[in-house]
């Protein structure tokens, strides 16, 4: 068995012997990897939703603008109708009927929202000939539809982007 070597009889005595020394560096917390990967995470979070916020916000003010816009457009009825039913909306939501109505019935109706305008026309009992049913707004027919023979319909549907455009033109 051999025993172990003296200080002295090593390369290096045990006084001469290299040291690894560990320092510890101090970094300001902000310098360190750590906290600046945080930091940039956080700051593209932020940023990410400030820019969804705006976004949203426009979109907000975008329906708040077209609920409150106010058009006003002309329900009107062609053809031969004597005794012809008009239902058409005047609202939002809000429904109106007028019974007995001849061909050449106008009506300049203020709507509002995202409801486009609606109406329709049915010919009376023993009306054979042709009803036809027109929007317009701002001079301008949006839409028509003709409908032939006895209870005969005739509906005239459009939306609200429709009248915005007549508008814009």
């Amino acid at each position: 068995m051999t025993s172990p070597q003296s200080p002295s009889s090593g390369d290096y005595p045990q006084e001469n012997a290299p040291q690894v020394i560990y320092v510890k560096e101090n970094r300001p917390w902000y310098k360190r990897v750590g906290c600046i990967v945080g930091l940039v995470f956080a700051l593209s979070l932020i940023a990410i939703v400030a820019g969804c916020t705006a976004l949203l916000g426009g979109a907000v003010n975008e329906v708040d603008k077209t609920m409150n816009e106010e058009h006003t457009v002309t329900y009107s009825i062609e053809g031969d109708a004597q005794d012809a039913s008009v239902t058409y909306n005047v609202g939002e939501a809000q429904t109106a009927q007028d019974t007995n109505v001849a061909a050449g019935w106008s009506k300049d109706v203020k709507v509002k929202g995202f409801f486009g305008p609606y109406l329709s026309v049915t010919n009376g009992i023993n009306e054979s000939g042709a009803i036809t049913c027109k929007i317009s707004a701002n001079g301008k027919v949006i839409t028509e539809n003709t409908a032939t023979g006895e209870f005969a319909t005739a509906s005239c549907n459009t939306t609200g982007d429709d009248l915005r455009k007549a508008f814009e033109e």
